[in-house]
């Protein structure tokens, strides 16, 4: 359940630093939602590999800066009542069932079985929480040269509570794929028919969105399924 609250908190706090388009129904909040979770890994990347920021202290940065980035999409609401979205939008109600869910079920269970998660992604995330940062764990990184700005996402919630979890990390793919759906709707007065319009477009481009930037640049080399 910690996990799911980070990244919840966080796209939901950053979304209050992207702008906010002209026209549109409920002040672009799905647009918005994605692309705060989407400013995670960057956020991470820039300051602790890039600006050489500890990764704890890059982590409460960028909690405390989604808090105030929440604060401002508030404000924003109170502002102009006209972008402020309803109580049932797509949003908080698909946020709000998902969350219950895990609470339910006492949080979220995670076994990863592709050799690919093993080497890249959960292992590189282990690897990093446990030398406490990127330098440190750099040697001991199968791809050390890969962006690993879903590592640090990945990581993100086990450094502020002390310990690692898969379940911890499997959040970000949901609250990911969760920030997906509403962007939907965000264009129209009745938010869930238009999403409910566009239930089968959203997988496929969420599955086309992963896959694209993996091949296209290999495109000439024969990159196929398997290769990537």
């Amino acid at each position: 359940m910690a996990g799911y609250f980070v990244y919840a908190f966080c796209a939901l706090g950053l979304a209050g630093f992207v702008p906010r388009p002209r026209g549109g129904g409920h002040g672009w909040l799905g647009v918005r939602l994605f692309t705060g979770f989407s400013l995670i890994p960057v956020f991470l990347f820039l300051v602790h590999i890039i600006a050489g920021v500890g990764l704890l202290a890059a982590s409460y940065a960028l909690v405390v800066l989604s808090a105030l980035g929440l604060v401002r999409l508030v404000a924003g609401w109170v502002r102009v009542p006209d972008a402020r979205p309803p109580l049932l939008h797509p949003a908080f109600v698909i946020f709000a069932a998902a969350g219950g869910v895990i609470a339910v079920h006492g949080g979220l269970a995670y076994i990863p079985y592709s050799g690919d998660e093993f080497t890249n992604w959960i292992g590189a995330a282990k690897q990093i929480f446990a030398g406490g940062g990127f330098d440190r764990a750099r040697p001991a990184l199968i791809h050390p040269d890969y962006p690993m700005g879903w590592p640090l996402t990945m990581v993100l919630p086990a450094v502020l509570v002390g310990r690692f979890d898969e379940g911890l990390a499997a959040a970000a793919p949901l609250v990911m794929h969760l920030a997906l759906f509403p962007c939907c709707s965000t264009s129209s007065a009745k938010p869930w028919s238009t999403a409910w319009r566009c239930r089968r477009s959203a997988p496929a481009c969420s599955a086309g969105w992963s896959y694209w930037p993996c091949c296209w640049p290999r495109r000439r080399a024969g990159c196929g399924p398997s290769a990537c």
